[in-house]
């Protein structure tokens, strides 16, 4: 069920900024797309929809028209999925993400999505960029992905009562947070319990 995992943010921000790498892109149509790409990501403080850029052909692809891709870097074949999200269960709004694949359960997944803050450039013309992972949990066959990890920023709504939101199906989960015999910062922990131990 777990596969072993690359850096998430690593990856992506270093293939934003720099790089291309080979991928194979399963569109939502079928086709199976096989190429260099390069990923075109919000960088350096301007919002920009996320793309994959063929190096050979610069055709372009957006979020919405792709299901999955994998990239292969060295010896290692790292696997995305494009997951519809929300901030919290009672949340309005959606995007696409890029997600990369923590977990493939038979109840619940778990991705990977790559952030960044940005410092700088209102005052001064240094602008630094600072990345980190959220983590985001979506019970199987599911349209939507909640994020259930730290979310960056004051104000937010806190882990444990995320997770009273979304496992309302699993008291068990849900004690067992409150009580921090599961720690709230352990999403794999907390989605791996919910695989193994909240059944129907």
């Amino acid at each position: 069920m777990k596969k072993k995992l690359l850096n998430a943010t690593f990856c992506l921000m270093t293939l934003s900024l720099l790089g291309q790498v080979k991928m194979n892109l399963i569109l939502k149509n079928g086709n199976i797309k096989t190429g260099t790409y390069k990923i075109k990501d919000n960088t350096l403080g301007w919002a920009t929809k996320t793309k994959i850029i063929s190096k050979n052909t610069n055709e372009k692809y957006n979020l919405k028209d792709i299901r999955s891709l994998v990239m292969f870097i060295n010896s290692d074949s790292i696997r995305y999925e494009v997951i519809k999200v929300k901030k919290y269960s009672d949340s309005k709004k959606t995007e696409l993400k890029l997600g990369q694949v923590g977990l493939k359960g038979n109840r619940i997944e778990l991705f990977y999505v790559s952030e960044y803050v940005y410092q700088g450039g209102a005052v001064s013309n240094i602008t630094t960029v600072g990345s980190y992972n959220e983590i985001y949990l979506k019970k199987k066959n599911a349209q939507i992905a909640y994020n259930m990890g730290y979310i960056y920023g004051a104000g937010q709504r806190g882990v444990k009562k995320r997770v009273r939101e979304f496992f309302k199906d699993c008291s068990l989960l849900i004690e067992k947070v409150d009580k921090n015999e599961i720690p709230k910062k352990e999403t794999m922990e907390i989605a791996l319990f919910y695989e193994n131990n909240c059944k129907k």
